[in-house]
């Protein structure tokens, strides 16, 4: 067995500082690459834990946040589709204003299909298009009610629910016997009209319902951006501090170096001296 190697005590001490000041140096390249004065646990756990707690609530904001994002965009399908339905029935309206306008009994007949066709595509535009992901706030089938969760435990919501559209109050019926005479003309067109108008009231209700949850949405991006600031400043390390510190650690590495080297010197002219 090599027997040990024996340092002078002015080189012990020298090697003790280098490996203090390379720790050192190390920690501060870590922070500086990081970002992060607390990386770990280990370094303060009190900020760690506190941080990674508002973290976790940041992210659970952020995600409801997304998902009243969706729920945003069911609402804004059905405000979209609820603009194109008022103008097919407004084009209705239309139509049966040309038709009592006329006795010629081949033109009432072609206004009637006309009519009939727009009718046709007003049910299949609110019940089969306004869909958004599988959500249609414009169909009374069951299941298309929207829930949107202002909280991560669900005691703050809201419940909008889906209108049936294929009731006469929003869809007039199909358009029959406008060649007998005014009165059927009249029927229709008065029936179109009441639809814009109901069209109209339930805009409004869901635009207000828009602007509600819109309004969320930015208070809940305010309070995870709250607490990710919060959870940056228990860890976040200054980044001018940290370089100032890192130059000067590496200048005292290269004094404990030559401390060091000078040491070693004086050690091999105390040998030369027995030669």
């Amino acid at each position: 067995m090599g027997s040990a190697v024996s340092l002078t005590s002015a080189m012990q001490a020298n090697l003790f500082s280098l490996d203090t000041i390379n720790s050192q140096i190390q920690t501060a390249q870590t922070d500086l690459s990081t970002g992060k004065a607390v990386n770990s646990a280990a370094d303060n756990a009190t900020a760690f834990f506190e941080a990674q707690a508002g973290t976790t609530e940041a992210s659970q904001l952020n995600n409801l946040k997304d998902a009243m994002g969706q729920g945003l965009q069911v609402v804004n399908t059905a405000l979209t589709t609820i603009s194109t339905a008022t103008s097919i029935l407004q084009q209705m309206q239309s139509l049966a204003q040309q038709a009592e306008s006329t006795t010629n009994t081949t033109q009432i007949g072609n206004l009637q299909t006309q009519y009939n066709q727009l009718q046709g595509q007003l049910n299949e535009l609110t019940q089969n298009d306004a869909n958004y992901q599988g959500t249609n706030l414009l169909s009374g089938v069951a299941g298309n009610n929207l829930v949107i969760n202002f909280n991560a435990d669900g005691t703050s919501n809201i419940t909008i629910s889906a209108t049936d559209t294929t009731q006469t109050t929003y869809q007039p019926a199909a358009a029959t016997n406008w060649a007998s005479g005014s009165t059927a003309i009249q029927a229709s067109e008065t029936a179109a009209s009441s639809a814009v108008t109901a069209y109209n009231g339930l805009s409004q209700t869901l635009g207000s319902y828009s602007a509600l949850i819109t309004t969320r949405q930015n208070f809940t991006t305010q309070l995870a951006n709250i607490f990710t600031t919060g959870a940056n400043n228990l860890t976040n390390a200054d980044m001018n501090q940290e370089s100032a510190d890192l130059l000067a650690l590496q200048t005292q590495q290269q004094l404990s170096i030559s401390a060091l080297n000078i040491a070693n010197q004086s050690n091999q002219s105390i040998l030369r001296l027995f030669q």
